[in-house]
């Protein structure tokens, strides 16, 4: 993760914010890098055939909404 955060575009050395306002940034990347990282497993898994990404997610194929 720390290797997307350096070249993945994000440049968090150049957005000069410090503090609080810092956390906060690099919580907002990490989540989002967290939801995109479980989305592409689950497609992933259902494109292999496993319906509904169980073996990824722990997630029972009747399970989902």
């Amino acid at each position: 993760m720390f290797r997307d955060f350096k070249t993945g575009g994000y440049n968090i050395e150049e957005t000069k914010v410090e503090g609080k306002r810092l956390i906060s940034l690099v919580l907002l990347i990490a989540i989002a890098y967290t939801s995109s990282t479980i989305q592409g497993q689950h497609i992933k898994a259902m494109q292999q055939g496993n319906r509904g990404g169980s073996a990824v997610l722990g997630v029972s194929p009747g399970d989902e909404t």
